[in-house]
Protein backbone atom coordinates (compact mmCIF):
# COMPACT_ATOMS: atom_id res chain seq x y z
CA UNK A 1 0.00 0.00 0.00
CA UNK A 2 1.41 3.39 -1.04
CA UNK A 3 1.93 6.08 1.57
CA UNK A 4 -0.06 9.00 0.19
CA UNK A 5 -2.34 9.72 -2.72
CA UNK A 6 -5.54 11.22 -4.12
CA UNK A 7 -8.69 9.32 -5.03
CA UNK A 8 -11.75 10.21 -7.10
CA UNK A 9 -15.03 8.30 -7.32
CA UNK A 10 -16.92 9.06 -10.52
CA UNK A 11 -19.86 7.37 -12.26
CA UNK A 12 -20.92 8.20 -15.78
CA UNK A 13 -18.85 9.56 -18.63
CA UNK A 14 -19.44 13.19 -17.69
CA UNK A 15 -18.42 12.84 -14.06
CA UNK A 16 -15.41 10.77 -15.06
CA UNK A 17 -14.26 13.49 -17.45
CA UNK A 18 -14.70 16.04 -14.67
CA UNK A 19 -12.55 13.90 -12.37
CA UNK A 20 -9.82 13.69 -15.01
CA UNK A 21 -9.90 17.49 -15.40
CA UNK A 22 -9.57 17.84 -11.64
CA UNK A 23 -6.72 15.33 -11.57
CA UNK A 24 -4.87 17.42 -14.15
CA UNK A 25 -4.85 20.39 -11.78
CA UNK A 26 -3.60 18.22 -8.92
CA UNK A 27 -0.72 16.97 -11.04
CA UNK A 28 0.18 20.55 -11.95
CA UNK A 29 0.76 21.42 -8.29
CA UNK A 30 1.75 17.99 -6.94
CA UNK A 31 3.34 16.04 -9.82
CA UNK A 32 4.68 13.25 -7.59
CA UNK A 33 1.39 12.60 -5.78
CA UNK A 34 -0.27 9.37 -6.92
CA UNK A 35 -3.86 9.61 -8.18
CA UNK A 36 -6.33 6.71 -8.26
CA UNK A 37 -9.73 6.82 -9.96
CA UNK A 38 -12.74 4.64 -9.17
CA UNK A 39 -15.11 4.73 -12.15
CA UNK A 40 -17.70 2.69 -14.02
CA UNK A 41 -16.08 3.60 -17.36
CA UNK A 42 -14.12 0.68 -18.74
CA UNK A 43 -11.66 2.54 -20.93
CA UNK A 44 -9.62 5.28 -19.31
CA UNK A 45 -6.77 6.95 -21.13
CA UNK A 46 -5.21 9.80 -19.18
CA UNK A 47 -1.72 10.80 -18.17
CA UNK A 48 -3.14 12.51 -15.09
CA UNK A 49 -4.05 9.36 -13.15
CA UNK A 50 -1.71 6.60 -12.07
CA UNK A 51 -4.26 3.82 -11.62
CA UNK A 52 -7.97 3.13 -11.78
CA UNK A 53 -10.48 0.46 -10.80
CA UNK A 54 -14.01 -0.33 -11.94
CA UNK A 55 -17.01 0.47 -9.75
CA UNK A 56 -19.36 -2.47 -9.48
CA UNK A 57 -23.08 -1.70 -9.43
CA UNK A 58 -22.77 2.12 -9.53
CA UNK A 59 -25.37 3.89 -7.41
CA UNK A 60 -25.96 7.11 -5.54
CA UNK A 61 -23.73 5.99 -2.64
CA UNK A 62 -20.76 4.79 -4.71
CA UNK A 63 -18.70 7.67 -3.37
CA UNK A 64 -19.16 6.56 0.22
CA UNK A 65 -18.58 2.89 -0.59
CA UNK A 66 -15.26 3.44 -2.30
CA UNK A 67 -13.78 5.81 0.28
CA UNK A 68 -13.13 2.63 2.24
CA UNK A 69 -11.19 1.07 -0.62
CA UNK A 70 -8.46 3.66 -0.99
CA UNK A 71 -5.13 2.06 -1.99
CA UNK A 72 -3.24 4.59 0.13
CA UNK A 73 -2.32 4.75 3.80
CA UNK A 74 -3.13 8.46 3.80
CA UNK A 75 -5.78 9.65 1.36
CA UNK A 76 -7.00 12.93 -0.05
CA UNK A 77 -10.46 12.44 -1.54
CA UNK A 78 -11.73 15.07 -3.96
CA UNK A 79 -15.08 15.46 -5.67
CA UNK A 80 -14.95 15.47 -9.45
CA UNK A 81 -16.18 19.08 -9.64
CA UNK A 82 -13.05 20.52 -8.00
CA UNK A 83 -10.02 22.34 -9.39
CA UNK A 84 -6.76 22.88 -7.54
CA UNK A 85 -5.37 26.38 -8.12
CA UNK A 86 -2.64 26.42 -5.47
CA UNK A 87 -0.44 23.97 -3.63
CA UNK A 88 -2.13 22.22 -0.71
CA UNK A 89 1.11 22.42 1.24
CA UNK A 90 1.42 20.15 4.25
CA UNK A 91 -2.23 19.08 4.29
CA UNK A 92 -1.33 15.42 4.98
CA UNK A 93 0.63 16.45 8.09
CA UNK A 94 -2.71 17.25 9.73
CA UNK A 95 -3.13 13.49 10.09
CA UNK A 96 -0.37 13.51 12.71
CA UNK A 97 -2.92 15.14 15.02
CA UNK A 98 -6.33 14.24 13.60
CA UNK A 99 -8.15 11.13 12.38
CA UNK A 100 -9.82 12.95 9.51
CA UNK A 101 -9.70 16.46 8.06
CA UNK A 102 -12.58 18.25 6.29
CA UNK A 103 -13.90 21.72 5.53
CA UNK A 104 -17.17 23.15 6.79
CA UNK A 105 -20.07 23.18 4.36
CA UNK A 106 -20.73 26.73 3.18
CA UNK A 107 -24.29 26.04 2.03
CA UNK A 108 -25.68 24.55 5.20
CA UNK A 109 -28.76 26.56 6.13
CA UNK A 110 -31.35 25.60 3.53
CA UNK A 111 -34.32 23.25 3.59
CA UNK A 112 -32.24 20.59 1.84
CA UNK A 113 -29.28 20.79 4.22
CA UNK A 114 -30.71 21.89 7.57
CA UNK A 115 -32.35 18.60 8.44
CA UNK A 116 -32.22 16.34 11.47
CA UNK A 117 -31.63 12.62 11.21
CA UNK A 118 -31.53 11.21 14.77
CA UNK A 119 -29.60 13.39 17.18
CA UNK A 120 -30.51 16.90 18.30
CA UNK A 121 -27.08 18.29 17.47
CA UNK A 122 -26.17 21.88 18.34
CA UNK A 123 -26.46 24.31 15.42
CA UNK A 124 -22.90 25.42 16.18
CA UNK A 125 -21.71 21.98 15.07
CA UNK A 126 -22.17 22.66 11.39
CA UNK A 127 -22.10 20.28 8.47
CA UNK A 128 -18.92 19.17 6.78
CA UNK A 129 -18.60 19.35 3.03
CA UNK A 130 -17.85 15.88 1.72
CA UNK A 131 -16.09 17.17 -1.40
CA UNK A 132 -12.66 17.22 0.25
CA UNK A 133 -11.69 14.66 2.88
CA UNK A 134 -8.22 13.84 4.17
CA UNK A 135 -7.99 10.65 6.20
CA UNK A 136 -5.76 7.84 7.34
CA UNK A 137 -6.76 4.31 6.38
CA UNK A 138 -7.61 3.11 9.88
CA UNK A 139 -10.28 0.88 11.37
CA UNK A 140 -11.97 3.90 12.99
CA UNK A 141 -12.35 5.64 9.65
CA UNK A 142 -13.56 2.49 7.91
CA UNK A 143 -16.18 2.11 10.62
CA UNK A 144 -17.30 5.71 10.08
CA UNK A 145 -17.56 5.21 6.32
CA UNK A 146 -19.49 1.95 6.78
CA UNK A 147 -21.96 3.61 9.15
CA UNK A 148 -22.26 6.57 6.77
CA UNK A 149 -23.00 4.27 3.84
CA UNK A 150 -25.67 2.38 5.81
CA UNK A 151 -27.26 5.58 7.11
CA UNK A 152 -27.35 7.23 3.70
CA UNK A 153 -28.92 4.11 2.20
CA UNK A 154 -31.64 3.82 4.84
CA UNK A 155 -32.59 7.46 5.14
CA UNK A 156 -32.37 8.40 1.43
CA UNK A 157 -31.49 12.02 2.21
CA UNK A 158 -30.68 13.83 -1.01
CA UNK A 159 -27.47 15.18 0.55
CA UNK A 160 -25.01 12.80 2.19
CA UNK A 161 -23.75 15.51 4.56
CA UNK A 162 -26.85 15.33 6.78
CA UNK A 163 -25.99 11.88 8.14
CA UNK A 164 -22.23 12.51 8.03
CA UNK A 165 -22.60 15.43 10.44
CA UNK A 166 -24.43 13.43 13.09
CA UNK A 167 -22.17 10.41 12.74
CA UNK A 168 -19.12 12.61 13.26
CA UNK A 169 -20.80 14.17 16.30
CA UNK A 170 -21.26 10.74 17.87
CA UNK A 171 -17.98 9.19 16.66
CA UNK A 172 -15.46 10.63 19.10
CA UNK A 173 -13.03 11.11 16.22
CA UNK A 174 -10.54 13.94 16.20
CA UNK A 175 -11.65 16.07 13.24
CA UNK A 176 -9.44 18.78 11.78
CA UNK A 177 -11.21 21.74 10.14
CA UNK A 178 -9.65 23.20 7.01
CA UNK A 179 -9.87 26.98 6.47
CA UNK A 180 -12.63 28.12 4.07
CA UNK A 181 -10.17 28.92 1.27
CA UNK A 182 -9.43 25.19 0.95
CA UNK A 183 -12.93 24.63 -0.44
CA UNK A 184 -14.40 27.63 -2.28
CA UNK A 185 -18.02 26.96 -3.23
CA UNK A 186 -18.83 30.40 -4.66
CA UNK A 187 -16.65 32.54 -6.93
CA UNK A 188 -17.41 35.70 -4.93
CA UNK A 189 -15.20 34.42 -2.10
CA UNK A 190 -12.08 34.10 -4.25
CA UNK A 191 -11.21 37.82 -4.15
CA UNK A 192 -12.30 38.11 -0.52
CA UNK A 193 -9.81 35.55 0.77
CA UNK A 194 -7.00 36.61 -1.52
CA UNK A 195 -7.36 40.23 -0.36
CA UNK A 196 -6.93 38.94 3.18
CA UNK A 197 -3.60 37.42 2.18
CA UNK A 198 -4.86 33.82 1.99
CA UNK A 199 -4.21 32.11 -1.36
CA UNK A 200 -7.27 30.14 -2.45
CA UNK A 201 -6.37 26.46 -2.68
CA UNK A 202 -9.34 24.63 -4.15
CA UNK A 203 -12.33 25.68 -6.25
CA UNK A 204 -15.43 23.51 -5.84
CA UNK A 205 -17.93 25.13 -8.18
CA UNK A 206 -21.25 24.11 -9.68
CA UNK A 207 -20.14 25.60 -13.01
CA UNK A 208 -17.81 22.63 -13.46
CA UNK A 209 -20.89 20.41 -13.79
CA UNK A 210 -21.95 21.89 -17.13
CA UNK A 211 -22.46 19.41 -19.96
CA UNK A 212 -22.20 16.28 -17.87
CA UNK A 213 -24.40 13.20 -17.73
CA UNK A 214 -25.75 11.19 -14.83
CA UNK A 215 -26.75 7.53 -15.21
CA UNK A 216 -30.51 7.36 -15.74
CA UNK A 217 -31.22 5.23 -12.66
CA UNK A 218 -29.30 7.59 -10.39
CA UNK A 219 -30.96 10.64 -11.97
CA UNK A 220 -34.42 9.23 -11.21
CA UNK A 221 -33.50 8.41 -7.62
CA UNK A 222 -32.12 11.88 -7.01
CA UNK A 223 -35.03 13.72 -8.57
CA UNK A 224 -37.78 11.80 -6.74
CA UNK A 225 -36.12 11.32 -3.34
CA UNK A 226 -34.66 14.79 -3.47
CA UNK A 227 -38.09 16.41 -3.77
CA UNK A 228 -39.55 14.27 -0.97
CA UNK A 229 -36.67 15.06 1.40
CA UNK A 230 -36.81 18.73 0.49
CA UNK A 231 -40.48 18.90 1.53
CA UNK A 232 -39.86 16.93 4.73
CA UNK A 233 -36.94 19.20 5.57
CA UNK A 234 -39.02 22.31 4.94
CA UNK A 235 -41.76 21.14 7.32
CA UNK A 236 -39.25 20.17 10.02
CA UNK A 237 -37.46 23.50 9.68
CA UNK A 238 -40.69 25.49 10.06
CA UNK A 239 -41.76 23.41 13.09
CA UNK A 240 -38.46 24.15 14.86
CA UNK A 241 -38.80 27.92 14.48
CA UNK A 242 -39.98 30.08 17.42
CA UNK A 243 -43.71 30.81 17.55
CA UNK A 244 -43.15 34.57 17.19
CA UNK A 245 -41.24 34.00 13.95
CA UNK A 246 -44.10 31.87 12.56
CA UNK A 247 -46.61 34.69 13.18
CA UNK A 248 -44.32 37.09 11.29
CA UNK A 249 -44.16 34.66 8.41
CA UNK A 250 -47.95 34.41 8.24
CA UNK A 251 -48.38 38.21 8.37
CA UNK A 252 -45.81 38.76 5.58
CA UNK A 253 -44.65 42.01 7.24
Amino acid sequence: MKKRGVIYVATGKGYTNMALASAQTVKQWHPTLAIHLFTDQKRIQSSFIDSYALIENPNRRSKIEYLQQSPFEETLFLDADTRLIHSLGDIFDWLNRHDVVMAHAQRRNTFATNQTWKADVSNTYVQFNSGIIVYRNTQKLRQLFTAWQQAYTKTAFRLDQVTLRELCWESGLSIGILPPYYNIRDEKYIDFWQKQGHPVKLLHLDSYKQNFDIPTTIKKQRSFLGRINYLIGAVRWIIRQPLSWKFKLLRHD
